[in-house]
């Protein structure tokens, strides 16, 4: 979209400003000058105002600062017909959107229920039960086998009941610890 700026910087003359000029004779002045002083309300250009300070060498530069500016502002293209409706429609859409989500909370008239969701979601959160089941019994197994083989190779016994006494308290006990968090 292609945004363009007129430059011209316009003056609005005062009424003190229009009242001096009427009061002096001026010789030949440019067109909106001469509409000025014929009563018409015209802006004044840079132009305007350079050929009114070399006719008039004492004009009072009180009368110029009372006169208001008018600045330039930019123009706008029209907007395609076309993007138009389709920004009112994805405008449309969205607000539609964040009602939904404003009001998700209280209404239940769009809300899937458990047999409805995908059947890809059901399988990844039953992928995610299994694992961690998985992970629980390989932990308290390899706990049991530290428990174990741990009085073997750091004392060198080798009789079985204390072994498996050992393993047994810290499979369990590594249980009770995984059970608790």
């Amino acid at each position: 979209m292609a945004v363009s700026i007129d430059p011209t910087v316009y003056l609005s003359p005062s009424p003190q400003l229009v009242s001096y000029l009427q009061d002096q004779d001026l010789v030949s002045p440019p067109k909106t000058i001469q509409s000025l002083l014929d009563g018409q309300t015209t802006n004044l250009s840079v132009e305007d105002i350079n050929w009114l300070s070399k006719a008039l060498p004492n004009l009072p530069s009180s009368l110029l600062f009372s006169c208001p500016l008018l600045l330039p502002s930019p123009k706008f293209e029209e907007r395609n017909p076309e993007l138009e409706q389709r920004c009112i429609k994805l405008r449309a859409k969205q607000e539609e959107k964040e009602y939904r989500i404003m009001t998700g909370s209280v209404r239940r008239d769009h809300e899937r229920t458990r047999d409805e969701e995908p059947i890809k979601k059901q399988f990844k959160e039953v992928n995610a039960f299994l694992l961690l089941i998985m992970q629980f019994v390989v932990s308290v197994i390899c706990s049991f086998m530290f428990g174990y083989l741990s009085p073997y190779y750091l004392y060198g016994k080798t009789d079985m009941g204390g072994r498996l006494l050992f393993g047994i308290i810290c499979g369990l006990l590594l249980a009770a610890l995984t059970c608790t968090l």
